[in-house]
């Protein structure tokens, strides 16, 4: 019998030769976690070639140069990735001693990224613009940060248990019943 992962692996491989970006990304973070980082280095680095944005950020993070690797993440930023620019807003926010990068704390360049992530409605840079301007003592704006990232994580939540009510015929969460309700 087949090993359902070497199958679905083997799909991949054949997509990402075939030049699937998607694929070719996916692949790539599958020999990561795997610790195979010569190969997930080269399916990086192929779909970062063809302009993915996180890959090109993971490009960047196997760069030994702090300079480079900043450089990677900024094209990645730019070119679109919302978690690189919620990182960004991340290592500007806490300069980047952190992150082992010549980078000074620069509150006008974090809040321009954390903003960039936010307007593709990614939850972490949200949150963080909520946190922020809690610290500011503005609440109101702080607690209407929050409020969007509640909603866009609770319909991602509802998105995700249906894909799996969709997938596997049962529901993402049952209904916990007390002991009281058992036994009647």
């Amino acid at each position: 019998m087949k090993s359902p992962i070497r199958a679905d692996l083997k799909e991949l491989e054949a997509l990402a030769i075939k030049g699937d970006v998607t694929a070719q990304y996916n692949l790539a973070r599958t020999y990561y976690q795997y610790d195979n980082n010569k190969a997930a280095f080269h399916w990086y680095a192929k779909a970062a070639r063809q302009g993915n944005a996180d890959a090109i950020f993971r490009v960047a993070g196997f760069l030994k140069t702090p300079s480079c690797r900043f450089e990677g993440y900024l094209k990645a930023a730019q070119g679109g990735s919302a978690f690189t620019q919620w990182f960004l807003g991340n290592i500007y926010k806490d300069g980047g001693e952190l992150y082992n990068l010549d980078i000074a704390v620069n509150e006008k360049e974090s809040l321009y990224w954390y903003h960039k992530a936010a307007e593709q409605g990614y939850p972490p840079a949200i949150c963080s613009l909520a946190y922020h301007f809690k610290l500011k003592g503005e609440l109101e704006k702080s607690v209407e940060y929050y409020d969007r990232a509640y909603y866009k994580l609770s319909d991602e939540l509802y998105e995700l248990a249906e894909k799996y009510l969709l997938a596997t015929g049962k529901p993402a969460f049952e209904k916990e019943t007390s002991s009281a309700d058992k036994s009647d």
